[in-house]
């Protein structure tokens, strides 16, 4: 199922708790990831689908980016490249975060 979330106040990106946040309890951490489908692209940064008002965009999973047509909707300069689907390299990236 994808996840439904919510802007933050002040821009067009994800409230931070939508976010995998590395800082969080590992148990925390590991729920965010089994509750998500992961994507890299080829700079190896991880996104993931989710709902913004029942519509489907795409998340960087770090920064809550929102991508809707492979275009950021917080920074004209941000494009989405090619997404592939793995969940196990999306995950050691993620887990590597500081």
């Amino acid at each position: 199922m994808t996840p439904e979330i919510h802007l933050a106040e002040n821009c067009d990106a994800a409230k931070e708790k939508y976010c995998y946040v590395p800082t969080t309890q590992k148990y925390l951490r590991d729920a965010w990831l089994s509750s998500h489908k992961l994507f890299i692209d080829e700079c190896g940064r991880v996104y993931t689908d989710v709902l913004l008002n029942g519509k489907p965009l795409i998340m960087d999973a770090k920064t809550g980016s929102l991508y809707r047509d492979g275009q950021c909707l917080s920074s004209s300069r941000l494009k989405l490249g090619k997404l592939i689907k793995n969940y196990e390299k999306a995950c050691q990236i993620l887990k590597e975060t500081q």
